[in-house]
């Protein structure tokens, strides 16, 4: 299964364009963990003003993710679950100074 972890820095370009630092799709069993530095560049001031298409996990009908040990910074949409996303584990994750926290989309469960 996919696995993306220990990266120091994962940083998205704040240009207009909507975009995702980490996204996944039909990735059953993926797993996400110890990402320590994910989020965009620059900082929108006030960053409650950051466009909500600036995503730091986006999963999308993925089930039995693992998304654990991440910090998202600075975003839009920090955590968004889209779909049928069962038995999908978040834990442990540090969601700071963004403008939606986790979003549950589209019968996100």
């Amino acid at each position: 299964s996919l696995v993306i972890r220990s990266n120091n820095q994962l940083q998205l370009r704040n240009n207009g364009t909507a975009v995702s630092a980490i996204r996944l799709q039909n990735c059953n069993g993926a797993k996400v963990h110890d990402n320590q530095n994910i989020s965009v560049f620059p900082v929108t001031s006030p960053v409650t003003s950051t466009n909500v298409n600036f995503k730091g996990i986006y999963v999308i009908t993925s089930t039995a993710s693992q998304i654990t040990c991440n910090k998202i910074s600075n975003m839009g949409e920090s955590m968004v679950f889209q779909g049928l996303c069962a038995s999908s584990v978040i834990r442990n994750n540090t969601l700071d100074k963004g403008n939606r926290g986790l979003v549950l989309r589209t019968n996100g469960e």
